[in-house]
């Protein structure tokens, strides 16, 4: 009985650790073309005069670049996605991962 709940187990656990590693959206043995402090100059330069009321929150990686989420005191929320190529594209809700 304990190796059948054990096998099952370990299957539990193989497949957790599949769907999580097919769902990475970056290779981290890779160094990303844009840093993450470049990709957040970038992203501050491509909000503009808006740039002062937003703080940033946080940062995640994509396949196709970096986006980092922003918000106000007044609660807004501004997601900017930079691109390996330093592309910015300003979005008002997240982008899909």
């Amino acid at each position: 009985m304990k190796k059948n709940i054990s096998a099952i187990v370990m299957l539990l656990a193989v497949g957790v650790v599949c769907c999580f590693a097919a769902r990475s959206p970056w290779q981290e043995c890779k160094r990303p073309p844009v840093s993450i402090l470049q990709g957040h100059e970038l992203a501050v330069r491509a909000l503009g005069e808006d740039a002062e009321r937003f703080y940033c929150l946080g940062a995640g990686i994509l396949s196709h670049g970096w986006t980092y989420q922003f918000s106000s005191t007044d609660g807004e929320k501004r997601w900017v996605v930079v691109g390996w190529k330093g592309e910015t594209n300003i979005r008002k809700e997240p982008p899909e991962y």
